[in-house]
């Protein structure tokens, strides 16, 4: 806004104050007038100042003064043009903004003289509240109000690192798939050596047959999670691709947030916290179903095993999580549009200070602010609970009764403790308009207060085995499924998940009117009943009742989707912040801009993600499970030779007799 621009010089060049409201709707401005102000009272200690007043009173200087004009901002969020400012010597780029509140959000560009300082600028905080005051038409204060010099960021050594060790995987990758063509990796050639086969992992062709492959469930109707674990990621992205858009250059944000809050159409952008506890419900699910097989055998049931079985999940999350630190920290910073991240400037410290405890999935038992990729909780979580399975699996296996009352047990605990720490931080919050870090460091990010989904992923695996137990409860009941009972369920289903929605709607609107009992009733209930209202979507599904579901969101060409999830989520952050969230262009937002945001945040991430699957997390999983291999073939070995050394000095003592 040409407005606010005019009004900052008139601030720094003198001490002016606001009389009376001014018309800031137009973009037109007399020059002259402007002279006459600044040189009405000029300040001799300020060097921003003395500069913008000599180039306002001489011939040159008045030109050099119109070129800062044009390629500074004209309207609120407006940021001008940054990098023709940058390209002069005699200039330098300023953002001056607002900080979040509840419903505004403004910043604008300023190219000034290069001498020009944040210090300086800063002294008109308080006028420069006073003239956003009169334009947003509401009060705002000078706390509220920031301004910050914007470099270019350069990624440093960190940067170069970071592209060699991607170009020497894409080397790597081109010579594996040229000796896979060549037929190096024939079975003939690669038996016996342990190298060979280790360079295999990294074939281009045998890892894509590999992320192709249909995943190898122990029962085909469990593919139908691929399918929903791809929907679930695509709402995510969606709801934070609206999400992020408040946070652009858009001229309309005050208008599109309150038809968020209002309009119910739009009440599954906001819901996107459920999706997360819908993927925590199935990797519950798949858990589960890992160590009940391996707690059914009494010969798998080593230690071994079972550390085997941590480091193969362990090893999925970490390579990603890895790759997202390095492209945030050294790669994402020294890309142009990022010169205008608030977030960004903190990560590179952020992460010196505790990347460490992101690669452990430990992180989120610190403040959220503190997180090193604050957004990687939900790997954390997912780490933490798979840890904790087998603890909850085991009992099942013993007694399905005893199992089953450690579930029920250990939900109602967490959600007695929820309850507690929400109601006692009074933490209920509009999704759509509030930030708290208080909600995401006490409750959000909490392994104790994110469970219960989890939880329901272990019980729906025992209701499973159930039905395929003769004689059992939940086995009778598959014949009234099939006969039509099924129908019910899915009725009941999204009657539960529509009721979620609406929870969450009317909630978001007005938090502060529900008071704390119903606040705190509302978080309760709006995670489980989503949740709850899917498991009876899929039970029928699971039990070989529902072959429309297996067959939709079954089908093979969803599965490549589904083993993307981890890394799809990592990624989708990035992708938000290059392609939207720090764009210097202002406009308008509206639905069709909205969708190819969306369409092109789930093409790009999903692209990344399959490369550096097919570089990093393919590879490192095959390397796992030919280390695994063999070790086991190594054991059987020396126990064959073990067995045949026994037998024959058997044999020798039989014939000494």
């Amino acid at each position: 806004m040409l407005g606010l621009l005019l009004f900052l010089v008139h601030c720094v060049a003198g001490q002016i104050r606001l009389h009376q409201p001014i018309n800031l709707t137009t973009q037109e401005f007399s020059i002259s007038a402007l002279v006459n102000i600044l040189t009405a009272s000029p300040s001799s200690q300020n060097s921003c100042a003395e500069t913008l007043i000599s180039l306002l009173t001489t011939e040159i200087g008045s030109a050099n003064f119109f070129n800062l004009l044009l390629l500074s901002g004209k309207r609120i969020n407006d940021l001008g043009d940054y990098h023709r400012c940058k390209k002069s010597e005699s200039s330098r780029y300023f953002v001056m903004g607002l900080h979040f509140t509840d419903i505004d959000f403004a910043r604008i560009g300023f190219c000034l003289p290069n001498n020009c300082t944040v210090a300086e600028l800063s002294h008109y905080k308080q006028p420069t509240a006073d003239l956003l005051g009169l334009i947003m038409g509401r009060t705002i204060e000078a706390k509220n109000v920031y301004v910050e010099a914007v470099e270019k960021v350069n990624g440093g050594v960190g940067f170069g690192l970071t592209w060699g060790l991607v170009g020497l995987l894409v080397v790597v990758a081109v010579a594996m798939t040229v000796m896979e063509v060549k037929g190096c990796f024939a079975e003939e050639k690669v038996a016996g050596s342990g190298v060979m086969k280790a360079m295999c992992c990294f074939s281009f062709p045998k890892n894509l047959g590999e992320f192709l492959k249909s995943s190898r469930h122990m029962d085909s109707n469990f593919a139908v999670f691929n399918g929903i674990r791809f929907l679930l990621m695509a709402w995510i992205m969606l709801c934070n691709t609206y999400s992020e858009e408040l946070l652009t250059p858009s001229l309309n944000r005050a208008e599109w947030l309150q038809m968020l809050l209002t309009q119910f159409k739009y009440a599954f952008l906001k819901s996107g916290s459920v999706a997360l506890d819908a993927l925590f419900m199935i990797s519950g699910f798949f858990a589960a179903s890992t160590f009940y097989l391996l707690f059914s055998d009494k010969a798998a049931r080593t230690p071994r095993t079972f550390l085997a079985s941590y480091l193969y999940h362990y090893l999925r999350l970490l390579p990603i999580t890895a790759c997202a630190i390095l492209l945030m920290v050294f790669v994402a910073p020294a890309l142009r549009d990022f010169a205008f991240s608030p977030y960004l400037k903190t990560v590179p410290e952020t992460c010196s200070k505790s990347w460490f405890l992101t690669l452990l999935f430990a992180g989120n038992f610190q403040d959220f602010e503190n997180i090193c990729l604050n957004w990687s909780w939900f790997l954390m979580l997912d780490m933490q609970f798979y840890i904790l399975a087998p603890f909850l699996v085991l009992p099942f296996v013993r007694s399905k009764l005893l199992g089953k009352f450690i579930l029920l047990a250990l939900g109602f605990a967490s959600i007695v403790t929820t309850a507690i720490i929400y109601a006692y931080y009074n933490l209920h919050i509009s999704f759509a308009k509030d930030f708290d870090v208080n909600y995401f460091t006490v409750y959000y990010i909490k392994p104790y207060c994110r469970i219960v989904p989890y939880l329901m992923g272990i019980f729906l695996y025992m209701m499973y085995k159930d039905s395929k137990t003769d004689g059992s409860t939940l086995e009778k009941f598959s014949g009234f499924i099939r006969r039509g009972g099924k129908y019910l369920l899915w009725l009941i289903g999204l009657i539960l998940m529509f009721v979620s929605l609406m929870l969450i709607h009317f909630f978001d609107n007005n938090p502060k009117s529900w008071g704390t009992g119903l606040a705190t009733f509302h978080e309760l209930a709006f995670r489980p009943l989503f949740v709850i209202g899917l498991i009876l979507l899929l039970y029928p599904s699971l039990i070989g009742y529902g072959k429309f579901l297996v067959s939709t969101f079954g089908h093979p060409i969803l599965n490549p989707f589904g083993k993307l999830t981890y890394s799809a989520y990592m990624i989708h952050f990035m992708v938000l912040y290059v392609t939207l969230v720090h764009g210097r262009v202002s406009h308008f937002t509206t639905e069709t801009y909205i969708f190819f945001a969306f369409f092109t945040t789930v093409s790009i991430t999903y692209a990344i993600s399959f490369i550096l699957s097919m570089l990093i997390e393919t590879p490192v999983v095959n390397l796992l499970r030919l280390s695994l291999k063999r070790d086991t073939e190594k054991k059987d070995s020396i126990e064959g030779e073990e067995e045949i050394t026994a037998e024959n000095s058997k044999e020798e003592l039989l014939l000494k007799k």
